[in-house]
């Protein structure tokens, strides 16, 4: 399994995340994504930085990587209230192609062609963490889980993509709720490679 990119966000100036880390906002305000510190876990879950979402206005954030044709790639979100408004996640080589929301009914849903699928419950200010992946063969699908639990079947995406997926957006749909991610990758945070058992010496390396 690849990763599109991986960010933690520990090395970025406390500032607007746009243009930092080859971020790119949409019709976000310069202001509405905020990379903060502070302590864990109220302002990020891991390290000494994250990323703070406030808007009024329908916004998103998007950063391109390596273009991977089958992958995983994963973050860890909260929201501060789980009864107004929404947070999305999604992949895609352009537009949404595979999606999870944390919508305003306290579920967690993943997007598909034919609509939406819970794939948890979530409640305010406690961070968890989606994955979507997404498959070549035998037909383009996407999949998704909340805290490595179990995986939802195999679902056609929103839209088909060509041949590869190489980004991931944060889309918030505004008000007054306020939300935050932290950690992208395709491993959860402290993860450790399992042992090949090829050599007695072999150094296990975590991800920092």
């Amino acid at each position: 399994m690849a990763s599109i990119f991986k960010d933690d966000f520990n090395s970025y100036a406390v500032a607007n995340l746009d243009t930092q880390g080859d971020w790119i906002k949409g019709n976000a305000a310069g202001t509405d994504f905020q990379v903060i510190s502070g302590t864990a876990p109220t302002n990020f879950y891991e390290g000494t930085r994250g990323v703070f979402i406030e808007s009024n206005n329908e916004t998103w954030i998007t950063k391109i990587g390596s273009a991977i044709t089958d992958g995983v790639l994963g973050c860890y979100v909260k929201q501060e209230a789980s009864n107004v408004f929404d947070l999305r996640y999604a992949i895609g080589p352009g537009s949404a192609h595979g999606m999870i929301e944390l919508r305003d009914d306290a579920n967690i849903y993943l997007h598909w062609l034919e609509g939406i699928r819970s794939i948890g419950t979530y409640s305010a200010n406690t961070w968890y963490y989606v994955q979507i992946e997404w498959r070549s063969s035998p037909t383009h699908d996407i999949r998704g889980r909340v805290d490595l639990g179990v995986w939802s079947d195999w679902l056609s995406p929103m839209a088909d993509w060509v041949t590869s997926v190489d980004r991931a957006s944060f889309y918030y749909n505004g008000g007054h709720n306020k939300a935050y991610f932290d950690y992208i990758d395709e491993h959860e945070y402290g993860y450790v490679a399992p042992s090949t058992g090829r050599s007695k010496n072999l150094t296990l390396l975590g991800v920092a």
